[in-house]
């Protein structure tokens, strides 16, 4: 009997060891200790009558008879509660993080957010502080390429952030380390491929019907790489798009500097299936040819896939950290995703 207490008391022992040592171990990360890192997500509630009232008045001024990437409202519930999710997934596999931003525009606010949600913070468009040396697209804005290339502007934001879209989800803790190394530097991890390569599968893409939209602005990015450096020196183009940027924020307004104010003009207020912008995060693709000893380049995979893969191969589960729903937020992933936060 006695044997049987005491080893009820060094497993209840254990557990408490490695429950501490499961708490701390986000101190023992050097990278934290060194500087603060925030997050920024950015949200459109497409539930809001309000917004596509005026998203509509902006549609016919611009052309009234181009398909737009937005055509129809969605339920409430589809918007706010994945918002939701995700800032959760974050606080409970990220906690190191300093403060959570909701980049999205006035009026809109998430329907659960109160004061009891710390360091979790709504910011609007247009309250942002743009240094007079950058030309900013104008305001208000509905294209979410110019919405990304607006966060480094976010008041008392940290020099280390990490960018986020509102259907991209954390499953599992990740450290400050898996974002930036010890000496601040970004850690990218991306989908390397050849630019040549790239535009075919583009161009095959546009004639099969498929993304238009996003193609043209792929395009469009490496177009503006190719103009700023010599081609023969060029080889990759790196797609970050559907993960968790890392992002320095000198970098980005460095970044920023270097394009025309004629071609951040070019960006339209609303982005249709077929326009001409350009990757509103560009400081990726800049960095790897402008100053690429100012960051680390990794492969994406084994660490984020899109809702698809994810749910059909059980390998992919079980190695995969951060899931990608691509605005398509099923009941299936609902409850995978509840079950991964309340575990």
């Amino acid at each position: 009997m006695k044997y049987h207490v005491l080893i009820i008391l060094l497993l209840v022992c254990l557990f408490i060891f490695l429950s501490y040592k499961k708490t701390d171990e986000w101190n023992d990360d050097k990278s934290y200790r060194k500087f603060q890192i925030d997050v920024i997500i950015t949200w459109l509630d497409t539930s809001d009558e309000k917004w596509w009232k005026r998203y509509r008045e902006e549609q016919q001024r611009m052309s009234p008879n181009e398909v737009f990437k937005h055509e129809t409202p969605v339920d409430e519930k589809e918007v706010h509660y994945p918002l939701f999710l995700n800032v959760m997934l974050i606080k409970k596999h990220m906690p190191w993080v300093r403060n959570i931003y909701i980049f999205c525009q006035r009026p809109q606010r998430p329907n659960w957010l109160s004061d009891n949600f710390n360091n979790v913070y709504v910011v609007y468009h247009d309250e942002i502080k743009i240094p007079s040396d950058i030309s900013p697209p104008s305001l208000p804005t509905y294209n979410g390429m110019v919405t990304c290339s607006l966060t480094s502007h976010i008041p008392n934001l940290s020099e280390h952030y990490i960018q986020a879209d509102d259907d991209v989800f954390v499953l599992s803790p990740l450290f400050p380390s898996f974002f930036f190394t010890d000496d601040g530097k970004p850690i990218i991890r991306g989908d390397f491929e050849n630019m040549d390569k790239k535009r075919m599968k583009l161009l095959l893409g546009r004639l099969a019907g498929e993304n238009g939209g996003y193609s043209y602005i792929s395009e469009n990015t490496m177009n503006m790489l190719e103009n700023s450096y010599k081609k023969s020196n060029m080889s990759d183009y790196i797609d970050t798009n559907h993960s968790l940027t890392p992002c320095v924020k000198s970098l980005v307004l460095e970044c920023k500097r270097s394009i025309s104010s004629e071609r951040w003009n070019s960006l339209r207020s609303i982005r249709s299936k077929a326009d001409f912008d350009f990757y509103g995060l560009y400081l990726v693709p800049w960095l790897v040819y402008e100053k690429r000893d100012s960051l680390v380049l990794l492969d994406n995979k084994g660490v984020q896939f899109i809702e698809g893969d994810y749910f059909e191969k059980e390998n992919v589960r079980n190695e995969t950290v951060i899931l990608c729903v691509n605005n398509s937020f099923k009941d299936n992933t609902k409850d995978y995703l509840e079950r991964v936060l309340y575990s």
